[in-house]
């Protein structure tokens, strides 16, 4: 018997036993006139993008691993030994330097005009404070 399958837009011929049952039903991904396509657990392995991403993923794992000669770990010790932890280290020492310096600086010797991290009527505050003292000792070297 021939049964009749529509498949996107294209008749298939399939032949059934005498059971009725299809004995090669078609493929919903073949197209017509094409080879059908390999796979591998459902995944097609036959595409250019298959072949691409499987270079993009493995091969270059593989050459590190190569390179490293196996190993895909260093020890605290070893990748502290290493030029690039020398150079953070030495670094992260200056920024340190550098902030404890800031700090020292806003934290103590505000009461120099020349930071400007005084508000202005602070530093006019203390200019009459000081113009007062002024005049008080003067007063006094005028008394005595």
């Amino acid at each position: 018997r021939q049964v009749q399958w529509k498949l996107h837009g294209h008749h298939c011929a399939g032949v059934t036993s005498s059971a009725g049952l299809m004995s090669e039903l078609p493929d919903p991904h073949q197209v017509p006139g094409q080879p059908k396509p390999r796979k591998l657990m459902g995944v097609v392995y036959n595409t250019k993008s298959m072949l691409f991403w499987g270079f993009f993923f493995f091969v270059p794992p593989l050459i590190m691993i190569a390179f490293n000669g196996g190993r895909l770990s260093m020890s605290r010790e070893e990748l502290l030994a290493t030029e690039t932890a020398k150079r953070r280290v030495k670094r992260d020492e200056e920024i340190e330097e550098d902030q404890k310096q800031a700090m020292q600086r806003a934290l103590f010797d505000t009461n120099d005009a020349s930071n400007h991290f005084r508000q202005g009527w602070a530093v006019k505050r203390d200019q009459e404070r000081e113009r007062r003292r002024l005049e008080r000792d003067q007063a006094k070297q005028q008394g005595a």
